[in-house]
C-alpha cells in the first residue's frame, strides 16, 4: 500500500488551508487597525463593567454571614477587579469613563483593604 498520494494531498490540502487562514489573520488585523479606536472603547468598556461585576459578587459574597470567608479568593478578585480598573484609567481616552474608573478602583482597594485589616492582615 503505497500512502506516498494520500500523502501529497493531504500536504497541498494543508497548505491552501494555511494560506486560507493567513489571508483570514490579514483582513481581521486591516480590519481591527482600521476601527482601533471603536474597539479601544469596547474593550475599556467591558473592562469597567467587568470590574464593577466583581465588586459587586465579591462584597456579596464578603457580607454573606452563612458562608465562610475565602480570603484568599476575595483579596484576589479584589486584585484583579484593581487591575482591571488600572487599564481603564491609563488608556481610556473618555474623561468620564477614566473618573468612572478612578472610582470603582477606589471601591476595590477599600473593600480589599477592608477585608485584609478585618482577617488579621495576613492573607496567606
Amino acid at each position: 500500500m503505497d500512502l506516498a498520494p494520500a500523502a501529497r494531498t493531504a500536504l497541498r490540502t494543508l497548505a491552501w488551508a494555511m494560506r486560507a487562514a493567513s489571508r483570514g489573520v490579514a483582513w481581521t488585523t486591516r480590519g481591527a487597525w482600521a476601527h482601533r479606536r471603536v474597539l479601544n472603547a469596547i474593550v475599556l468598556r467591558a473592562a469597567w463593567w467587568a470590574s464593577l461585576w466583581v465588586a459587586i459578587e465579591t462584597a456579596s459574597t464578603m457580607v454573606d454571614v452563612r458562608a465562610p470567608l475565602d480570603t484568599e479568593g476575595m483579596l484576589m478578585r479584589f486584585a484583579v477587579g484593581l487591575g482591571l480598573c488600572w487599564a481603564v484609567v491609563v488608556f481610556s481616552g473618555s474623561r468620564s469613563l477614566r473618573w468612572a474608573g478612578i472610582a470603582l478602583g477606589t471601591v476595590h482597594g477599600g473593600l480589599g483593604l477592608l477585608l485584609w485589616t478585618v482577617t488579621g492582615g495576613s492573607p496567606f
